[in-house]
């Protein structure tokens, strides 16, 4: 019997070796909620993903920590916990790590916002 464990770079990689696919995210209408999506390359050990939403220097808008993901493809809805800023560009930075190995990628994506709705008097 064989087991297919995948070809090429599907082959499920060591800890030092994971990483970040892509990483996407999608703010709602509301300017108050983003959907984020992950794609991780094929792991033996479950990492750990700490997200966390920065505004201008300092503000912290939401964060974020997955511990073990089973998955390698994986999407969520985070929260702002703050009023987003003005301009309505912040970054999402996604950190990729283990228990002993807290780094192993990073990646940072912009958001930009969509502009606020005018209200009707």
């Amino acid at each position: 019997m064989d087991i297919e464990l995948g070809q090429g770079s599907d082959v499920p990689r060591m800890p030092s070796d994971v990483r970040f696919r892509r990483v996407t995210a999608e703010p709602f209408v509301d300017r108050q909620r983003v959907k984020l999506t992950y794609e991780l390359s094929p792991f033996l050990q479950r990492p750990n993903v700490e997200i966390l939403l920065e505004g201008p220097p300092g503000t912290v808008l939401g964060a974020v920590t997955i511990i073990e993901t089973m998955d390698s493809r994986f999407s969520l809805t985070v929260h702002l916990r703050a009023d987003p800023p003005a301009e309505g560009r912040f970054d999402v930075i996604s950190t990729l790590g283990y228990e002993g190995l807290p780094e192993v990628d990073k990646d940072v994506t912009r958001i930009e916002l969509p502009p606020r709705a005018l209200r009707e008097a």
